[in-house]
């Protein structure tokens, strides 16, 4: 008798025992949770500078004017910030004098942003004694 083998030889044929049944638990259906999605909202800022500055947003001169600006972004995705380079210049006894600012936004907010360094310069050029101080 041979050992290592399991089954009966008969005629050259091997009968081998039958493979286990494996029974599977059936799964629940899984449940799929659906997370409620804010709708995207704009944001709205609003720019004090001074009336006369150019202002560029992401490097793109913007067509407003006047002392007080403003823009309404496009829908923003809820949760998340973006942000805008924003540089402002003006010419202030024939030098460009500018002020550049990161403004970061979210989805529904009301931003108020000024640029006081060029709001000061401006106004140093109508005020004679403000200009002679310095």
């Amino acid at each position: 008798m041979s050992s290592g083998c399991i089954g009966t030889v008969i005629s050259g044929v091997v009968e081998v025992p039958a493979a286990p049944v494996v029974v599977v638990p059936e799964m629940a259906a899984p449940v799929v949770v659906v997370k409620a999605v804010e709708p995207a909202k704009s944001a709205q800022l609003t720019v004090e500078l001074p009336a006369d500055a150019k202002l560029y947003v992401d490097g793109v001169l913007t067509k407003g004017t006047g002392a007080t600006r403003q823009f309404h972004t496009p829908s923003l995705v809820a949760g998340e910030s973006f942000f805008y380079d924003m540089k402002a210049e003006i010419e202030v006894n024939g030098r460009t004098e500018v002020e550049q600012k990161r403004v970061i936004v979210r989805a529904g907010d009301s931003l108020n942003e000024a640029f006081p360094k060029l709001i000061a310069a401006a106004a140093s050029t109508r005020d004679p004694l403000a200009s002679a101080a310095k």
